[in-house]
């Protein structure tokens, strides 16, 4: 998914690899080490009691001081070698964060994860507007008819009674937007509604352990809607 995450395993992991080899070559060493001591310890002992033997104890004791002195030096080269951390280490982080910000941006990261649903969607977006569309378009045409309807009923009361009818602030009465909410997203306040509830679902559901409020339901403000009729009557 990320490469840069897959180069730092891979780093961590030969790291680790020439530790282990290391302390491997490090273990021989320190046990022939400790071998040649424990030789001599021992013809020493026996040396104590049989002075012939000292040749011996010399031998022994030459080949402490040369397994010593081999231990020693691996320590040293591998001490002048060994790195602190693996490769890449100290920039690791910022590589991370760059490539996942950079696969977002553009866009390779969804259509790697979500590919399908994406074009799903997509295809159901399109769908929609283009339905919303003609349903906007049937909307206008309605609305025309409804406003003839109310002029030619204002005109009919006139010239029959002579009363002269006024339509209100808002003008005749017409098919709004708002109207369709039950089939539709044709507010932001409804859409965020419905969104935030989905985003809180999915939430929850991929952390249960995650305990979200209620979701507070924001209300459009319309000349029909309840915060607007509460107003006109302060």
């Amino acid at each position: 998914m990320i490469k840069a995450y897959e180069d730092m395993l891979e780093n961590i992991k030969a790291f680790e690899a020439a530790q282990e080899a290391d302390n491997g070559q490090l273990e021989a060493a320190e046990a022939e080490a400790e071998q040649a001591r424990q030789r001599y310890n021992a013809l020493l002992e026996k040396a104590l009691e049989d002075p012939e033997l000292a040749a011996d104890v010399a031998k022994a004791q030459g080949l402490v001081t040369i397994a010593e002195t081999k231990l020693q030096r691996l320590r040293a080269n591998l001490d002048a070698v060994k790195k602190p951390y693996p490769d890449g280490m100290a920039v690791a982080f910022r590589n991370v964060q760059a490539e996942i910000r950079r696969r977002i941006a553009d866009g390779s990261l969804l259509r790697e994860e979500f590919g399908p649903m994406l074009d799903k969607m997509k295809e159901h977006m399109q769908a929609y507007m283009e339905k919303l569309a003609a349903v906007l378009v049937k909307m206008h045409q309605v609305n025309k008819g409804l406003e003839h309807i109310q002029h030619s009923t204002a005109s009919a009361v006139l010239r029959y009674t002579g009363k002269e009818e006024r339509f209100g602030l808002m003008g005749p009465e017409l098919i709004k937007e708002s109207d369709f909410k039950e089939w539709a997203w044709v507010d932001h306040y409804q859409y965020n509604n419905d969104l935030a509830a989905i985003r809180k679902a999915a939430l929850e559901e991929t952390s249960p352990e995650v305990k979200l409020p209620p979701v507070r339901m924001l209300n459009e403000i319309t000349p029909t809607g309840r915060q607007f009729q509460d107003a006109r009557q302060l």
